[in-house]
C-alpha cells in the first residue's frame, strides 16, 4: 500500500461488518483482520477519489503493506 509513514487509527463496527472482513480475509487467505481492512480501505478511496494503484487489477498475493 503506501510507503508513507504509518498513522494508527482505532476502527469501531458492528460485529456484522467484523464477519465480512474475516470472511475476506480468510477466502483471500491475508494474513490479519488489519492487513484485510487495510487492503479494503484502499480500495474503497481509490475507488471514491480515481487515484491510487489499483490494487484489484493483480492478484491478491502481490499486495504489500
Amino acid at each position: 500500500m503506501s510507503e508513507a509513514p504509518s498513522v494508527r487509527t482505532r476502527i469501531v463496527m458492528p460485529a456484522s461488518q467484523a464477519a465480512l472482513i474475516d470472511a475476506f480475509q480468510a477466502e483471500q487467505g491475508i494474513s490479519s483482520r488489519t492487513e484485510a481492512i487495510r487492503l479494503l480501505l484502499d480500495i474503497a478511496l481509490e475507488s471514491v477519489t480515481g487515484r491510487g494503484r489499483r490494487f484489484w487489477d493483480r492478484p491478491i498475493s502481490d499486495v504489500k503493506p
